[in-house]
């Protein structure tokens, strides 16, 4: 009989195996063709087609509207991203319309770590990208669609109004989040916090909130006396709808295929396997749309249930003197932490052990803030006295529920940033699982996965334990557009990051964030701001709310912007240190390296500009140096000239991002770099770098390296020998 059982796990095994093949091959050959991308003309354009999505208006930073949609011109196979600027006709999903504008392939990533939106689009079948301004859409006729398609996203739009008018932000941003998807209006810090609680699944779309919604269904029609079978004919229905209306996303098919086949199971009487059941859902998803594979929700969610359906029951029957109604929940938030830590880690370079308490008082919280909330949307589309009602205890529970997390986050040890891992780790990690849950099957003696575990854990951790710094010097321009931001790496493993790019959008979050987990870099022993200017200061609180930084160095002023107001705040909050330097002092406690402060002046007064007033530091290590340059005009680099022994270096990073200021050709004089990096905007608004700059600079033998052609640059010195990293290995000339 154990023969038999053993036998058909194997079939099992390998019909599984069989079938990911032959997916993940279709979604090969899917992708192929998805890369090939359709020969459209790159520049203004005047198009022909149709909107093939509901399109989606909202307020940008500057307070601009925008409106964005998906378009397919006619004649042509692909799909362009459309973003409209300004105020546009009633279009809806399946208009035909004319529109011009100019039309641009997606960028890829210009840092380590960063985003791809390049290939997020591409997975999306999204081939271009096109800017227009509202006066340059016309609509020419309507009703192209499928009559329910153009239908939900109408009464998608009552439910959101009415959400938004009936409770207070940030309560319906996250409500709407919850039962609608749309998670684009809720706020930074929120989203942060349930990150870090391990609870970010809360605003996401999934079968806890498809399984909740569900079943307030078919108690509402049980308490209607509605005939069994009727109720649960009407709950497919009502799935199908859901799903649409939510966006049918991986994850809301996931658990409607599921609960949909439970369904049909009830109705013809047959109790359907969690993993069959699975299967089906991944295989009708998957056929529909082989790209899906690539989808990281999709990879979650399907690996949070298998999680959930394998590993639960074991670590329900370990937990065997906990009390029934602690031990099921506890089982289950630890199976599906446990299925998706390497994933999360891998997508999110985070690691949440707090989720595991988190989720047993969130999770409920959520429950009850769906429930009414259904409520509230039932009663207050026909009923708004009524809606009020269960609306106001929808945002006590909302309430409840965000100050639980934040609370939650704030916990010593609560989350853990972690460097990424690679596939091959991943993998490593899923097999050691697999190893513990099947340990009791294992006979060998020589062969004990909590000992294989050991050793392999101790192979990847005690080499990281012991780890020694380069010796290197390493200086990181990071691709911000035309602002700073400088990663130094210390011989010594010391790290300073320079200014911070950008507040809108977020430099710290989009950009330095992403590079610094991708380095595994938890801590900054300082942050120099340069100036308070919003293009150097602008990401700062943002790093200052998620790393440990040491100290902050900074010229001494501070604007009445927002930007400034927020990089107080969070520096009052993280109770870090900070101070002002002028010309003349010395930042200490970086071993191997001297780093002087060469402006601004003690004597400069307020009339100066906060460009003259820019820090200017200068980094020697044995015979190489960097001289960093932020802002400087005019006035700031009559300062520098004041200390011309000081001024000769290897490396300069050119002031104001290239742009050709009084001074500048005498300043290069004494400097005499071998490499002068230029931070600055693909197509800068102020046509920076200055031409003759870099005719200047080439006629000196200096190299010249661009974050608009090079993506990120880094540069690293022994001391002796300097050598160049360029992300995008394309610096072309100018």
């Amino acid at each position: 009989m154990t023969r038999i059982r053993e036998k058909r796990m194997v079939y099992k095994v390998l019909t599984i195996a069989l079938l990911s093949s032959v997916l993940i091959a279709v979604a090969i050959f899917q992708l192929r063709v998805v890369l090939n991308v359709p020969g459209l003309p790159i520049g203004d354009v005047a198009l022909l087609g149709d909107v093939v999505s509901e399109p989606e208006s909202a307020a940008t930073p500057y307070g601009e509207v925008k409106t964005n949609f998906h378009f397919s011109p006619c004649g042509q196979n692909a799909k362009i991203l459309v973003t409209v600027y300004g105020k546009i006709p009633n279009i809806e999903l399946g208009d035909r319309i004319d529109i011009r504008g100019r039309i641009s392939r997606p960028i890829g990533p210009s840092n380590p770590g960063e985003f791809n939106y390049k290939w997020y689009l591409k997975i999306h079948g999204v081939h271009y990208l096109l800017a227009a301004k509202g006066d340059s859409v016309k609509k020419l006729s309507g009703g192209g669609a499928n009559t329910l398609l153009r239908f939900l996203p109408g009464i998608r739009k009552k439910i959101e109004a009415l959400i938004y008018e009936n409770l207070q932000r940030p309560y319906s941003a996250i409500l709407s989040a919850m039962l609608l998807g749309e998670r684009s209006q809720v706020p930074d810090d929120l989203n942060d916090a349930f990150m870090k609680t391990g609870t970010i699944h809360i605003l996401a779309i999934s079968g806890l909130h498809v399984g909740l919604i569900t079943f307030l269904f078919l108690t509402l029609l049980k308490t209607l006396r509605s005939p069994r079978r009727l109720r649960y004919l009407l709950c497919i229905l009502f799935l199908v709808f859901y799903a649409i209306l939510v966006g049918a996303r991986p994850s809301v098919l996931r658990a409607s295929i599921m609960l949909i086949l439970y369904l049909l199971g009830q109705l013809i009487g047959r109790q359907q396997s969690g993993l069959r059941t699975l299967a089906i859902a991944a295989v009708l998803i998957l056929a529909f749309n082989p790209l899906a594979i690539f989808y990281c929700d999709f990879l979650l969610s399907f690996t949070s249930v298998l999680s959930i359906l394998y590993f639960a029951p074991k670590i329900e029957s370990a937990l065997a003197g906990m009390w029934r109604f602690v031990k099921k929940p506890v089982s289950v938030s630890a199976a599906a932490w446990l299925g998706v830590l390497p994933l999360v880690a891998w997508f999110f370079n985070i690691i949440t052990p707090v989720a595991l308490l988190a989720n047993l008082i969130i999770v409920p919280l959520a429950f009850l803030a769906i429930a009414q909330g259904v409520a509230f949307i039932i009663l207050g589309l026909p009923l708004p006295i009524l809606g009020k009602v269960f609306a106001a205890s929808a945002q006590f529970s909302l309430y409840l529920l965000t100050a639980a997390c934040k609370r939650f986050s704030e916990l010593p040890c609560a989350y853990f940033w972690a460097k990424g891992p690679t596939l091959a780790e991943t993998a490593l990690c899923y097999v050691l699982l697999i190893l513990w849950a099947c340990r009791h099957r294992i006979k060998s003696p020589y062969l004990k996965p909590h000992i294989a575990a050991l050793i392999v854990l101790n192979i990847f951790i005690w080499p990281m334990a012991f780890l020694s710094p380069s010796g290197n010097l390493s200086a990181t321009f990071l691709s911000t557009g035309s602002s700073d931001a400088i990663f130094i790496e210390f011989p010594r493993g010391e790290t300073m990051l320079i200014d911070t790019g950008k507040a809108i959008p977020d430099t710290g979050r989009m950009i330095i964030k992403p590079f610094l987990l991708h380095k595994g870099i938890h801590r900054l022993d300082a942050l120099v701001l340069t100036h308070p200017d919003s293009d150097h200061i602008g990401g700062a609180a943002t790093i200052l709310n998620n790393f440990d930084v040491g100290r902050v160095f900074d010229n001494g002023r501070c604007d009445h912007t927002s930007a400034c107001a927020s990089l107080t705040g969070a520096i009052a909050k993280r109770r870090v240190k900070r101070a002002a330097l002028r010309a003349g002092d010395e930042i200490r406690g970086f071993k191997d390296v001297r780093i002087f402060v060469l402006n601004p002046s003690g004597s400069s007064g307020s009339a100066a500009s906060d460009n003259d007033e820019s820090l200017v530091l200068k980094i020697i290590y044995k015979g190489t140096s960097f001289l960093f340059c932020a802002d400087v005009e005019e006035n700031g680099i009559r300062q520098l000239l004041l200390e011309k022994e000081l001024l000769r270096s290897s490396i300069i990073k050119m002031p104001h991002h290239g742009a050709r200021v009084n001074g500048i050709e005498e300043l290069l004089k004494f400097v005499r770099p071998r490499f002068a990096c230029i931070t600055v905007a693909r197509n800068d608004k102020l046509k920076r770098p200055n031409g003759k700059l870099l005719e200047i600079l080439k006629g000196a033998g200096t190299r010249v390296l661009a974050t608009s052609r090079s993506g990120a640059v880094t540069i690293s010195t022994d001391g002796k020998r300097i050598s160049v990293d360029e992300f995008l290995k394309n610096a072309d000339k100018f």
